[in-house]
């Protein structure tokens, strides 16, 4: 048996996947780097101060490694070492899009699906080195699970959201529903950290064959009812307190409320997207990022041209868009399982107690040490362990449901 082998014959259509970037786009990069204009040193450029945005020495130095050191055919042949797909699946309103994804299948009878959703600025790839882990640990024989890893639609190689009318959440569930399903998953299991905690939410409130979710990351505008802090709030927030998020969070703002244009500015040169998205590569990471990794990120966006397709659900989060908002705690109490694990250095420290108000809280774990907004990536056997004690926890829960 092998990892790329569906435990059923999939009723949607599949064609296999292999990343395969031409030398010359590979030789157009550097060229556009090398003849890129660096912009002069300013005080906010050269200030030690973290809020005032990416340093021009790390640029300097990032690109120039880009140039001269950094091996994207090692990158990508790592990559290509998992089964990948191309699913073509339609909208609501019949509008055809290719979804990709990697997948770990296993040969178990009893195995369940869990489908794994990524966010801004990732990719798919955060992932890897908890497939790396799997595939030492386990034989297709013996692994726990199948892993289903998508590319969310506007990043790498799954297609843009549609030119012709608004794209949301709702679009995004139901396309990774009809995903799974079409695998042959009559039931599954849902993951997500950062955009792709939504996009679980979603799926679970959606979508009857979502048994239940964990998710890393949750991200709520106020202290949900029935909670000290809720009962303890003295009314709208400090202008000082204002400011400071958007210092922090300002450009969530920006690609929320001018999507085209940071589109098309930061996605026209490699220099420009190095600079935008390397910035939150160093400032949401637990662990500190390697070059290599964060390089490799910023490549695939750039070869595959999604910087500017990927950042549409930013209206969704920021409550610019029609339908329902991001914050769960907005939504209703969820009746599936939830799970959620908080890491120290995530970017949203959401306690515990609160996530016990936005649904059925099943299993939690509060990480101490190491661990931040991309964990999945720095913390791969903490990640998987996780998610297995919470389906152990969902499955116990419906037995035990089962019996009343």
């Amino acid at each position: 048996m092998s990892y790329d082998q569906p435990p059923q014959t999939p009723t949607i259509s599949l064609k296999k996947h292999t990343l395969a970037v031409p030398s010359e786009d590979v030789d157009e990069l550097r060229t556009l780097l090398k003849s890129a204009r660096l912009t002069r040193p300013t005080y906010e450029s050269t200030t030690k101060e973290v809020y005032l945005g990416v340093k021009r020495d790390w640029v300097v130095e990032a690109r120039r490694y880009w140039m001269e050191d950094y091996d994207w055919n090692k990158q990508q042949d790592r990559m290509n070492a998992f089964p990948q797909f191309v699913a073509s699946l339609k909208t609501k309103d019949d509008l055809l899009m290719d979804i990709h994804f990697a997948a770990l299948y296993s040969s178990k009878p009893d195995a369940p699906a869990v489908v794994f959703s990524h966010g801004w600025p990732g990719c798919w790839i955060e992932f890897v080195p908890m497939m790396e882990m799997l595939k030492a640990k386990y034989t297709p024989e013996t692994l726990p699970c199948h892993i289903i890893v998508p590319s969310l639609p506007g990043f790498t190689h799954s297609s843009p959201p549609p030119t012709s009318r608004e794209f949301g959440m709702k679009d995004a569930a139901y396309l990774w529903n009809q995903l799974m399903t079409g695998l042959g998953f009559k039931q599954y299991y849902a993951q997500g950290g950062d955009i792709g905690s939504f996009l679980t939410w979603q799926l679970a409130r959606d979508y009857e064959e979502c048994l239940g979710i964990h998710v890393n990351f949750l991200s709520i505008t106020a202290p949900p009812a029935g909670t000290p802090e809720a009962a303890q709030s003295t009314g709208p927030p400090k202008p000082q307190q204002v400011m400071m998020g958007l210092q922090k969070f300002g450009y969530a703002l920006e690609q929320a409320t001018r999507p085209s244009a940071i589109g098309m500015t930061v996605g026209s040169n490699p220099l420009s997207l190095l600079t935008w998205t390397g910035e939150k590569y160093l400032e949401a990471s637990g662990i500190p990022m390697s070059l290599d990794t964060m390089l490799t990120f910023v490549s695939l966006y750039w070869f595959t041209d999604c910087y500017s397709s990927g950042i549409w659900y930013y209206r969704y989060l920021m409550g610019l868009r029609a339908g329902p908002g991001a914050d769960p705690s907005q939504a209703g109490y969820l009746k599936k399982p939830l799970g959620y694990s908080l890491f120290p250095k995530e970017i949203a420290q959401t306690p515990v107690h609160w996530a016990e108000k936005l649904g059925d809280l099943v299993w939690s774990k509060v990480h101490k040490g190491q661990g931040g907004h991309f964990a999945a990536l720095e913390c791969p056997e903490e990640m998987w362990a996780d998610v297995q004690d919470f389906i152990e926890a969902a499955k116990q829960k419906k037995g035990n449901a089962s019996h009343l």
